[in-house]
């Protein structure tokens, strides 16, 4: 019988990357590979276009070491590629969790980061043995998706439905553009504990006036 740690020690082992080559990896690429680091891990981040390709709100994280700016909840530039000297104790357990609610709960890791300003085996704790790192199951090394991602958030799909259903019944000059929804990339920290796809309800309150008006109109 075939254990998930029979399993785990049968995928190869990551292969490596310095942060020079991550720098090649910011969805700007032939391809349109989008690649980030965290506690030494290189994840493949390219299902996650809206939030980490050109223009989006964490783009700014695209080819580079992010541990330091996800610790501290930052989405600033000057945060990325830092060591993590110094950091509390309640930053370090801040990052445990994005790296394991977000980035191993979501993202594919693909290789091992190297002459990172950090040394990864000292938070072994947190990820699991540094030396050890494979590639998650199914992972494609410097393979991007094609197509950008859809939501896979109920409420916001829902929304979208909802959205192409009115569209199609209000007059094209009282309709309201980019109502449906509305995400994390706005502004504000990183994914933290999963991709923030929240509705914006005063949005489609404001939205829904024409609509309103135009059916007491009929």
């Amino acid at each position: 019988m075939t254990t998930p740690g029979d399993r785990a020690q049968e995928r190869p082992f990551a292969p490596i990357y310095a942060l020079e080559d991550l720098r090649h990896f910011d969805g700007n690429g032939p391809d349109g590979t989008i690649l980030i680091g965290v506690l030494g891990r290189v994840f493949n981040v390219t299902s996650g276009t809206e939030f980490y390709a050109k223009g989006q709100g964490y783009s700014v994280f695209a080819g580079h070491d992010c541990t330091h700016a996800f610790a501290i909840a930052s989405t600033k530039a000057k945060h990325l590629d830092l060591d993590l000297d110094d950091l509390p104790h309640k930053k370090l357990d801040h990052l445990n969790s994005t790296y394991w609610e977000t980035y191993v709960a979501k993202y594919p890791i693909i290789g091992r980061l190297t002459n990172t300003p950090y040394d990864p085996s000292r938070y072994d704790h947190l990820a699991g043995p540094y030396a050890e790192i494979r590639v998650s199951a199914g992972a494609h090394p410097r393979r991007a998706r094609a197509g950008k991602r859809q939501s896979r958030c109920p409420v916001t799909r829902a929304a979208r439905a909802i959205g192409s259903t009115l569209a199609n019944l209000i007059p094209r000059a009282l309709a309201p553009p980019s109502w449906a929804a509305s995400s994390a990339e706005d502004g504000g920290a990183p994914e933290g504990g999963g991709d923030s796809q929240e509705l914006d309800g005063a949005a489609l309150r404001r939205s829904a006036l024409p609509l309103q008006a135009w059916v007491r109109a009929r």
